[in-house]
């Protein structure tokens, strides 16, 4: 019996039944509209969730089971399911930063910050919708166009964020994104470097925090050696149990209190900046930075087997991050308020303790894995430049070791724990987090040439989403984009980035490059 796709029945305007469709077990599963669709419900095909994403736009490749890939094998390798992209962006999301945090709170004030918080971690999750709209609907051109898959009917290409920013808007925009992404994540990765010889520094105070530095560099660029995003499913959850235990040991310091005195007033009567103004947007900048990180996201939904849930999953990773920052952040300025104020770093003024030390070992460890998980993005771009990102896997090694040398020698240079935090927060977070999502998505829906054909055939338009076509649609979604872009740009990468650069500036002039120990 000759069998017919999916898209041709439709086309024809007749429903499918189960025998037109032909099953080939040997297919990348992930085709827009059932052009090819195998282990996948035909009624899922006409189905929508609840956020209006097609369900069977996106179908699944076969997940991995304990059957086919062996218990050992299937427990701490074989990753690509909705829980690996929840641990993926919940330890990514925070790590080193909850230890500067509360410092934050003491240079925003309590109140204020804890405001700063609620809003950017909102703004941050309606900038990841914008995101996977773009992604989807890049996703789906590009099949349809026969230019997805690079080797039959498969795709062994990482789709990256700049490559996704580009296809929405022009090629400009994606050699700015590119640019944008490369100093974020590798800011990032630097600042994880910085952190471990910080942090280990505090409980083995022998060596100092340069050498610290070259022992953890080296240490974490042993992440180059794991394939993909797809191998990251024991290490990341290693990585988000570490910043859990860490969080509410913070906690629990708050509580108990500087002294044992327990929490004070100060914390919530004095509103007042600690440091002025300039103190205020350093720290909100570092806010700012906790909510960042989506440079890496399109990569981690490019791995999963049902990229069209990754919105799900992230807003999940977002709610445990927050039940993590806000706690921990708080109670510890509400108990520590003076020393909140002085130290960027926590662990600076926690007394000695077999909690204390579990929670020190437990945090480079997660900083050691998000190393990785910041650095392989930028490794894929190399890779790609270099034509070997599908090539021998020594090849693509080589093309990774010099970059992971590259950002060891950069947090041996300038090992400014929270400072870093501050600058990257105010010249990256606020573009490849807020300002760059909001631009592509108007640009591509609104102003481009094909604009209203892009309107018509996206994936998740707002008409889809009972709350977003109340609120007015499409032009509210535009309004809206440009305020963001307008609020970051002014609050986070103008007053931000002038109070960052000058904490930046005096730390070089006061320590000098390379320093053997930051604020010993």
């Amino acid at each position: 019996m000759s069998s017919k796709s999916l898209g041709d029945l439709v086309k024809a305007g007749s429903a499918p039944a189960a025998g037109d469709l032909e099953l080939d077990d040997g297919i990348d599963y992930r085709q827009p509209r059932g052009d090819v669709c195998t282990d996948l419900s035909l009624k899922e095909l006409s189905a929508t969730d609840n956020h209006g994403v097609a369900r069977g736009t996106y179908a699944q490749e076969k997940v991995p089971s304990p059957k086919t890939t062996g218990w050992l094998r299937f427990l701490v390798w074989e990753g690509g399911t909705g829980w690996d992209a929840f641990f993926t962006c919940a330890s990514a999301q925070v790590g080193q930063v909850i230890l500067s945090l509360p410092h934050s709170l003491a240079q925003t004030g309590m109140v204020a910050g804890i405001l700063l918080m609620l809003l950017f971690a909102s703004l941050a999750m309606w900038t990841v919708y914008l995101m996977v709209v773009l992604y989807l609907d890049n996703k789906s051109r590009k099949i349809k166009e026969g230019t997805w898959y690079n080797d039959e009917k498969k795709r062994s290409i990482a789709n990256q964020y700049h490559e996704v920013m580009a296809a929405a808007t022009n090629k400009w925009l994606g050699i700015f994104s590119r640019v944008v992404v490369i100093i974020a994540l590798g800011g990032l990765a630097v600042a994880q470097i910085i952190a471990s010889s910080s942090n280990f520094h505090r409980m083995i105070p022998e060596l100092s925090k340069r050498d610290w530095a070259l022992v953890f560099g080296g240490v974490a660029m042993c992440m180059s050696l794991i394939p993909n995003f797809r191998n990251f499913r024991l290490f990341s959850f290693i990585a988000l149990v570490a910043t859990t235990f860490t969080s509410w040991y913070m906690v629990a310091m708050g509580i108990k209190g500087s002294g044992n005195e327990g929490l004070k007033s100060q914390a919530w009567t004095d509103q007042t900046p600690s440091a002025g103004w300039e103190g205020f947007f350093a720290g909100a900048s570092n806010i700012i930075f906790t909510f960042g990180g989506h440079a890496m996201l399109l990569e981690v939904m490019d791995s999963m087997f049902k990229p069209y849930k990754f919105h799900k999953v992230f807003y999940g990773s977002y709610l445990y991050v927050y039940t993590l920052v806000l706690p921990n952040s708080m109670f510890i300025f509400w108990g520590w308020p003076e020393q909140a104020a002085q130290y960027g770093n926590v662990y600076a003024y926690m007394p000695a303790s077999v909690a204390r030390d579990i929670s020190i070992v437990l945090m480079v460890a997660h900083q050691v894995i998000v190393f990785g998980l910041f650095a392989f993005p930028i490794f894929f771009m190399v890779e790609k430049w270099a034509g070997v990102h599908n090539g021998a896997y020594w090849k693509r090694l080589l093309c990774r070791l010099p970059i992971a040398a590259l950002l060891w020698l950069i947090s041996l240079a300038f090992p400014f724990f929270g400072v870093i935090n501050d600058v990257l927060g105010a010249f990256t977070t606020t573009f490849e987090t807020f300002i760059i999502p909001c631009l592509a998505y108007n640009w591509h829906y609104q102003f481009s040439k094909n604009a209203e054909q892009h309107r018509f055939e996206s994936t998740k338009p707002p008409t889809s989403n009972k709350w977003l076509s109340r609120l007015g649609g499409w032009r509210t979604i535009f309004y809206f984009n440009w305020v963001i872009i307008v609020f970051t740009a002014v609050f986070g990468f103008g007053m931000g980035g002038y109070a960052s650069i000058k904490a930046f500036v005096e730390s070089i002039q006061d320590f000098g490059v390379f320093a053997a120990c930051y604020n010993c």
